[in-house]
């Protein structure tokens, strides 16, 4: 394991093929501790 910074890029896949995204929203998320 290697450590991480704790914001990274956000990526999406497509494998090759052509894709469409739309309506991708992004929320950063609370710790699973913090409730």
């Amino acid at each position: 394991y290697t450590p991480h910074p704790p914001v990274g890029p956000l990526r999406l896949q497509d494998h090759g093929d052509l894709v469409r995204y739309r309506n991708i929203w992004y929320r950063p998320l609370k710790g699973y501790d913090e409730g």
